[in-house]
Parts: structure tokens; sequence; C-alpha cells
């Protein structure tokens, strides 16, 4: 038990409550200023992670957004088939100028699809 009571005298200034503690020595008003010193620079390194976190999400949103475009133009020149495909059929059934003008106005349709898609 001396042992321990000769080495815990050495032991108090680096504790807690010790002489050398950082907080220790500060009066109240500095370790009030330092907590929130603390929490301001915690909430800066927060901002800046949402900050960058947003701009990595405006990458992906874009890439996401541009694929949906892709797909929109792909359903468009299918349905388009689908109308050019009854025109035919509705023309084989009864050729009128009607059903030729309509698979005509849907071809052209078609071809502006494809060729905006293939060029965005």
């Amino acid at each position: 038990m001396s042992q321990i009571a000769s080495v815990l005298p050495n032991l108090v200034p680096y504790g807690p409550r010790g002489k050398l503690n950082f907080f220790g020595r500060m009066k109240i008003g500095g370790r009030v200023n330092a907590g929130f010193g603390l929490i301001l620079g915690l909430l800066v390194v927060s901002a800046a992670s949402g900050i960058f976190g947003m701009e990595e999400f405006s990458s992906l949103y874009d890439g996401i957004a541009e694929a949906n475009t892709k797909t929109v133009s792909i359903l468009e020149v299918d349905r388009d088939v689908w109308v050019m495909r009854r025109s035919i059929e509705a023309y084989a059934a009864s050729p009128t100028q009607a059903m030729l003008d309509k698979f005509e106005k849907t071809a052209a349709s078609v071809q502006r699809t494809v060729t905006s898609a293939k060029d965005s």
C-alpha cells in the first residue's frame, strides 16, 4: 500500500482535476466559449460534408435524368411503331388517303425521335 501512496501524488497533476489539465486551468467563461467553439466547428464540418454530398448527388441525378430522357425516347418510338402498325393494318383493310397520311406522319415522328435520341 505504501508503494501506491508514494506514486499517487505524482499522477494527480495529470488527472481530470490536476494542475496540468488544459480545461482545469481555464475559467468558467473560457470553458463555455471553448465548448461553443467546439460545437461551432462540428457544425462547420457537418455543413461542408453536406455540401460535398449534395454535389455528388447532383452528378448522380444528372446521370439518372439523362438515362430517363433516353428511356422516354425509346418509349415514344415504341408507341409510334405500334401506331404505324395499326395504320398499316387499317390501310390494308380499307385503303384511304387519310390512313396513308397518318402512317407517313407517324413515320416522320419516329425519324425525328430517333435522330434526337442519337444526338443527345
